[in-house]
């Protein structure tokens, strides 16, 4: 009896030892792919230097604060964070280009939101640009039961750069506009008035201590996004569904029950993709509202927004799409490009139909440079269908493109056929290159949306003739027998 009582401890002694050292090994090999690299104030201050901020990028212990806590007390934070620009930074960029406004405003979201755009805060303010109710309000965003375009990454982005905008016109210094957008130019106005200067470093005294940290923050914000692989931060990107997408502009009422029907996409794939949406309901809107989907399966959308009401409920039924039970990212494939002389990742990202935050987190850059030669790894979605095919009943089967060989240094890279081609955007026009052009007339009768006129002439869409008759701002539909200018293709 004791010498199996002395057996049965032995066996436990050892499992306990087994399990002791499995342990050990885990988390040892989770040490060693996580080490927090050491670093010195002044490698902070050098690399601070490196940033052409549209602010100073002073050196300071709130600046210190944050980037510790990036680096340090909050990694996983962060390399979400590193994982979301690449869904969001594309978007900024698109409207900060648009306003001619400094580039690394994008950076503005990371301290707001830590680019989470369901984020609420204390006050109340909500999305990836922290609005308050009435501010957002104030520049054109609803708010109601149904939709909240505060965290709509589009709306919610025009809404925030005109607000922008609006304080460095009024303040003609990017810090002080920063410091206005956080604590209100109410606040800002007082600290002036009291500093008597329009510095923000010699008036930050006289703000708010969250108003007083917010440059400092901003400042953090941009040295993690710029620096990160310095303190072996690795980011955690989304599928490849959550990095490629597009937006389409809808008109009638649709549920993402629907959309998911037409598409094959799970609605919480939707969801993700369109914050803004209280009820999981798109409204009907005559000025449209953004639905963001990945770009494999915005084709299948299109086709269906053209169908006539009655076929509508028969598409999803005639689609060919992959089982939904697969990982989206099974809806790829990769392929590689060598860069030649004279490209950069922007002029490879038109080619690809992607963009270049989607080149760097594929290849695992830390920057936008690549090099005439470098070898780099490109996703391509299988298509469910061409943007610009006409209407029919069975949209194309996926079918996986086939393979071009690009010849460089006689070596031959395999790359995709890009055989999709998205119409939809090459006819979207400005007003400025529309009214230089000749033009068709139509007389709208009763009944007749402006939707319903677009598909009645190839080429043309809805936002030509918005823009081309003047429509964009106003709310209400033109009335019978008004005579709408088409452009003539």
């Amino acid at each position: 009896m004791r010498l199996n009582l002395i057996f049965v401890f032995i066996v436990l002694l050892s499992s306990v030892t087994l399990i002791s050292a499995q342990q050990a090994n885990y988390y040892a090999d989770n040490y060693y792919n996580d080490i927090i690299p050491t670093y010195t104030e002044e490698d902070i201050r050098d690399r601070l230097r490196e940033l052409n901020l549209c602010v100073p990028a002073r050196y300071s212990s709130i600046v210190k604060s944050y980037v510790r806590t990036y680096s340090v007390t909050s990694r996983d934070k962060a390399k979400r964070i590193l994982g979301s620009s690449v869904q969001f930074f594309p978007i900024f960029e698109q409207y900060i280009n648009e306003k001619n406004l400094p580039q690394d405003l994008k950076y503005l979201p990371v301290v707001e939101s830590a680019l989470n755009p369901h984020a609420v805060s204390s006050a109340n303010a909500v999305g990836l640009w922290q609005f308050m109710a009435a501010t957002a309000r104030e520049y054109g965003l609803e708010i109601n039961g149904t939709v909240d375009e505060r965290k709509d990454p589009h709306r919610s982005t025009q809404a925030a750069l005109t607000f922008l905008q609006t304080l460095y016109n009024r303040y003609g210094d990017w810090a002080l506009a920063l410091a206005a957008y956080n604590g209100g130019p109410g606040r800002v106005n007082r600290a002036i008035k009291r500093g008597r200067s329009k510095n923000f470093w010699t008036i930050s005294k006289y703000l708010p201590k969250e108003t007083r940290n917010y440059v400092p923050a901003f400042i953090a914000a941009a040295y993690l996004m710029n620096h990160y692989h310095y303190h072996n931060l690795e980011a955690n990107y989304p599928d490849l569904d959550m990095q490629m997408t597009d937006v389409a502009r809808v008109y009638k009422t649709i549920s993402f029950h629907d959309i998911s029907a037409i598409t094959g996409l799970p609605t919480y794939t939707i969801a993700a993709l369109n914050p803004s949406y209280n009820k999981q309901i798109i409204p009907g809107s005559m000025m449209g509202n953004y639905l963001i989907l990945p770009k494999r399966v915005m084709g299948s959308f299109l086709q269906y927004q053209r169908l006539p009401d009655g076929s509508a409920r028969n598409f999803s039924r005639s689609l060919d799409l992959s089982s939904p039970s697969r990982h989206p990212n099974d809806h790829f494939f990769k392929s590689k490009y060598v860069v030649g002389e004279g490209e950069d990742i922007y002029q490879v990202a038109r080619i690809f139909k992607c963009n270049a935050h989607n080149i760097k987190a594929w290849n695992g850059l830390y920057t936008m440079y690549v090099r005439p030669g470098q070898e780099l790894t490109i996703y391509q979605p299988y298509v469910s269908a061409d943007y610009g095919d006409p209407v029919i009943s069975t949209p194309k089967k996926v079918v996986k493109p086939k393979v071009v060989l690009k010849k460089y240094n006689t070596v031959s890279i395999p790359g995709p056929s890009l055989n999709k081609v998205d119409t939809e955007q090459k006819a979207r026009r400005t007003l400025t290159s529309l009214t230089s052009e000749s033009f068709l007339y139509h007389r709208l009768t009763k009944g007749q949306s402006l939707i319903e006129v677009a598909n009645k002439f190839p080429g043309v869409t809805l936002e030509d003739i918005l823009s081309l008759n003047d429509l964009s701002q106003k709310k209400r539909m033109p009335k019978p027998g008004t005579r709408i200018k088409i452009k003539r293709m």
